[in-house]
């Protein structure tokens, strides 16, 4: 419920690129495992909590972008009422 939450502004097309990407990334990683297998012997498991890793890192990565993002703006939105206040004292100080 949490992931719908944070990703509610992405659009749906863009929350669909995001599953694709996904599970595009999940298939590469057991190939690469069927390899190491394959090669070395070894076995790597991927289990349903890697899934949840990622995502979770994934919205690690959101949250961080988003916070970016408003503090950003915020410095935007001060700049701009600086410059109106300015303007306002050198057109006051004209008449």
């Amino acid at each position: 419920m949490y992931f719908y939450y944070l990703v509610g502004f992405l659009t749906l097309s863009l929350k669909h690129a995001i599953c694709s990407l996904f599970v595009y990334a999940f298939d590469e990683v057991e190939l690469s495992s069927q390899r190491f297998y394959n090669e070395l012997q070894r076995h790597v498991y991927i289990s349903p909590v890697s899934l949840i890793d990622v995502a979770q890192f994934f919205l690690h990565l959101l949250d961080k972008k988003e916070a970016e993002i408003k503090k950003q703006l915020f410095r935007l939105q001060n700049g701009l009422k600086t410059i109106d206040k300015v303007i306002h004292i050198y057109i006051c100080c004209e008449l």
